[in-house]
């Protein structure tokens, strides 16, 4: 919703929903967006349902954000995707955790399978507002490594060009696998211990044993992403802490999903350092005991 509403103004661009309801809300009422200095903004993008015609037989467009989360990532939507893409599109994915991109390989074209992480933080306050909650900035890259970008760039300089017109940092990477792993940890840091603790992000910092928790969180992540061969930097610690800081009052997406009774992305966050922590012969205790209380709280 932030993407699309940020962007209406500056290309051509269509929302599509999980829903009729929303769809229709939407197309209705405009989408109000607050900006994070307090002003509102009333927004119009074109909108239509994903399971929508439609979808399928539209105008193929030069990019799809892919923005569900990865439990919706079915074989079913999969196979929509492919038949919503064109010949020319590209297919950006902004899933956390692991996973997700395994799973497209198996139906998009590597050339046109992109990931994406991001620090802009959102939180949607009815089926068609949006609260901007964090400034931050996207890095997106190949989903496999080294992976030829086609038309010597064009299309991701256009991409570039028209988010930076709406105000949104996006910046190309090389380095796509060690970002998303950078993202993973910062989520594994985060999004449990708030979810557990029902609190908004920057009241973690403020308490002796949750920094003590994040921080056994963080050093049994570093040495899993050491043992996969992902080299990060010393500084990603200092970056954690800045991130909940910046969105102090943000309620990380893993809260939503537990204060709306949904299942959380706990399996492709600490469940994807738990499982690569095995394959290396890596033991993360604290890891295992976080996993396993946002289990119950899925299992609800």
């Amino acid at each position: 919703m932030l993407y699309g509403a940020r962007l209406t103004s500056h290309c051509q661009v269509k929302l599509f929903t999980h829903t009729i309801d929303q769809a229709k809300k939407i197309s209705e009422e405009t989408i109000t967006l607050t900006s994070l200095t307090g002003e509102v903004h009333s927004l119009t993008p074109a909108v239509s349902f994903f399971h929508h015609p439609e979808f399928i037989t539209g105008e193929k467009p030069d990019w799809i954000f892919l923005t569900i989360k990865q439990k919706d990532l079915t074989p079913e939507v999969m196979s929509r995707i492919v038949q919503g893409m064109g010949a020319a599109t590209n297919l950006l994915c902004f899933q956390n955790g692991l996973g997700h991109a395994d799973k497209l390989t198996d139906y998009i074209p590597s050339q046109r399978l992109w990931v994406a992480v991001t620090t802009e933080a959102a939180r949607k306050t009815s089926a068609c507002s949006v609260l901007h909650t964090g400034k931050g900035r996207t890095l997106f890259g190949h989903a496999l490594p080294a992976t030829t970008v086609e038309d010597g760039g064009r299309a991701t300089n256009r991409l570039v060009q028209s988010m930076d017109a709406a105000g949104l940092v996006f910046t190309f990477s090389e380095c796509m696998k060690k970002e998303v792993w950078e993202k993973l940890i910062v989520n594994a840091v985060i999004n449990p211990l708030t979810a557990l603790l029902r609190i908004p992000n920057g009241e973690l910092c403020h308490e002796k044993e949750r920094l003590n928790l994040m921080k056994d969180l963080f050093t049994e992540a570093i040495a899993v992403s050491e043992a996969e061969g992902v080299h990060l930097s010393i500084h990603l610690w200092d970056k954690i802490l800045e991130v909940c800081r910046s969105t102090a009052v943000n309620r990380s997406s893993m809260l939503q999903d537990v204060e709306g009774r949904r299942v959380t992305e706990n399996e492709w966050i600490s469940g994807a350092i738990r499982r690569t922590a095995q394959l290396h012969q890596v033991e993360v205790p604290v890891t295992d005991i976080i996993y396993r209380l946002i289990r119950t709280l899925d299992h609800q």
